[in-house]
């Protein structure tokens, strides 16, 4: 008799216990679906930045070479205290609106078809000199007239 008394209280003992692993485990199981759910938005998300990361740093790459010595297509070396110099606003990224056509290669400006992205690196009147973002050997000067903020 002791021994159906010992299994009874067990019995009462386990039900309580039971049913709360038995939530404590459908809740657990809600969850882990849920992170899973989210893990692939989530590498999508990492991937996104990485791209963007690294793009910027190219673009920066690009400037930082380009702003610290720069020789314009008639040899003549720009330091980057020159181009301080000359205007504030420059470097920035500016997009063709139109073809420029700088003549012959040793004529100091700068040849691109429309729509091509530039660094200005410096301002004078109404000419900025940069050079093309994707070719950085491309340089000289180019019509402000001839181009846009780019956005």
């Amino acid at each position: 008799q002791s021994m159906t008394l010992e299994k009874q209280m067990l019995e009462m003992i386990k039900k309580p216990v039971i049913k709360r692993l038995m939530e404590d485990l459908q809740k657990t199981r809600y969850e882990v679906g849920y992170y899973q759910d989210r893990i692939p938005y989530k590498k999508d998300e990492n991937e996104m930045t990485r791209s963007e990361i690294e793009s910027l740093r190219s673009q920066k790459a690009i400037l930082e070479e380009t702003e610290e010595t720069t020789q314009d297509t008639t040899g003549n070396t720009v330091t980057s205290e020159t181009l301080d110099s000359l205007d504030p606003i420059c470097p920035c990224f500016r997009v063709s609106t139109r073809d420029i056509d700088g003549g012959a290669a040793d004529s100091g400006y700068l040849s691109v078809v429309k729509r091509t992205t530039l660094v200005a690196i410096s301002l004078e009147e109404d000419y900025f000199y940069g050079n093309e973002l994707h070719r950085p050997s491309n340089r000289g000067w180019f019509p402000v007239s001839a181009t846009t903020d780019l956005r």
